[in-house]
């Protein structure tokens, strides 16, 4: 479920929020009470400024299902039961298996991934879990 501005078209969030794990920073649309994870986040790069301009505006103009090449920085997008990732090394498709919320209000997301084997890893399906915290109303 990407997030909606009332009139059906798409749209991206842009409040910053440091990862903890990355020099890149992302920004999330919405994450819902009801468990459900929903919405585009666009990376943050403090080495290029605004880039998270032209990521929202390549997510609106293409939406999800044209995304794919038409990237400018980098997208994750939470729709349907699936996590998708645009631009970076290469696009991909995870699908969640759980959405836990925590006792703090944050949320556990287990995604199941493909490994393609790159770096000397066993190839094959994969878990990964991470944990989303909402910020504000717009902001993971």
């Amino acid at each position: 479920m990407t997030s909606t501005q009332g009139d059906g078209h798409e749209s991206c969030g842009l409040s910053v929020l440091p990862m903890h794990d990355s020099s890149l920073s992302f920004n999330a649309v919405s994450v819902s009470a009801e468990l459900s994870v929903g919405g585009a986040w666009a990376a943050i790069d403090k080495n290029t400024p605004g880039i998270e301009v032209k990521a929202c505006e390549a997510f609106v103009r293409f939406g999800i299902r044209k995304l794919s090449g038409n990237t400018v920085g980098e997208i994750i997008v939470f729709e349907a039961g699936k996590r998708y990732d645009f631009g970076g090394y290469a696009d991909s498709q995870s699908t969640n298996l759980s959405v836990q919320k925590l006792s703090d209000g944050s949320f556990k997301v287990t995604d199941r991934w493909y490994d393609d084997g790159e770096g000397d890893t066993r190839p094959g399906p994969k878990r990964k879990s991470y944990v989303l915290r909402m910020v504000d109303q717009t902001t993971i």
